[in-house]
């Protein structure tokens, strides 16, 4: 397969997901205004996108945003070669490698869709790319909250959050723990499970919308999503609660501003995609 075709697929696959996926179009609708939004603070304001895929939001920013130096960062060979030739000819400047190898500083940073798959422990890096009174848009799809009430109070004062192989350790001890002899804890294996069934309810959502307005191939990419996702640990796709990023956020420095949440209001069995909008804790 040429790279013409390749780009041309995603893009094909990637118009697809945006009518036939419940949110996807209004959520990336969304993350883009907020981006505008909070640049018109700055007078050449320096934006970022992280996990770019294949380069298609990170050339919509150039067009929005003439007066930004847009950047884009994606280090999976394959996504960073569409990218490569998708933003060939715009302003955007690519970065091929992790977020550990790229330096300087920005005033907004932006990931769309890339959060569940981006490698533990990468908001310590976004941390320190982003200034100090710069803003990180964060939006994609999680599974839907599935911590009961002492869970949730459990992460919301856990000094760590580890993932082991998918399940969410919260203790160095735990971690300790399962580094050198494989323990879990049997509230990690708890909320394993209860992450598949919400997960397994959500991706059935998903798929019955995209049949019912004859989106196939969609319904095919998110039966093969939910086949991924519900393998605890695969790296392809993991998607943890929202309760699990918010605390992530704060051990590493952050704030949520605002938090804008897509789905019925009355079922939060169905609320899967969700914006932030981040800010850098006040000490």
């Amino acid at each position: 397969m040429t790279i013409e075709t390749a780009v041309g697929r995603a893009t094909d696959i990637n118009i697809l997901m945006r009518q036939g996926h419940v949110y996807i179009a209004d959520v990336e609708r969304l993350y883009l205004e907020l981006v505008e939004h909070h640049c018109r603070r700055y007078e050449q304001p320096r934006v970022l996108e992280i996990g770019c895929a294949s380069g298609i939001s990170s050339q919509r920013l150039a067009e929005i945003l003439p007066h930004a130096e847009v950047f884009a960062q994606e280090e999976y060979a394959p996504f960073a070669e569409l990218a490569r030739e998708r933003l060939r000819d715009t302003r955007v400047r690519l970065h091929t490698e992790s977020l550990a190898r790229l330096s300087g500083s920005f005033d907004v940073i932006v990931s769309g869709g890339a959060h569940h798959h981006m490698p533990d422990g990468y908001l310590n890096q976004v941390r320190a790319l982003l200034r100090d009174n710069g803003v990180f848009v964060l939006a994609d799809e999680f599974c839907p909250e599935y911590c009961t009430p002492e869970q949730l109070a459990h992460i919301a004062g856990a000094p760590v959050i580890h993932l082991a192989n998918g399940f969410v350790l919260t203790s160095p001890v735990e971690v300790e723990d399962y580094t050198s002899q494989s323990l879990l804890p049997a509230r990690a294996r708890q909320m394993e499970v209860r992450r598949r069934r919400a997960l397994w309810h959500w991706y059935r959502y998903v798929v019955d919308e995209a049949m019912r307005g004859d989106h196939v191939e969609v319904a095919i990419a998110e039966l093969q999503s939910a086949h991924d996702d519900l393998i605890t640990g695969e790296e392809a796709e993991h998607k943890l609660a929202p309760s699990i990023l918010e605390r992530q956020l704060a051990l590493a420095g952050f704030e949520v501003q605002r938090k804008h949440v897509f789905g019925p209001e009355n079922d939060p069995t169905l609320q899967s995609v969700m914006a932030y909008e981040i800010g850098i804790a006040q000490r």
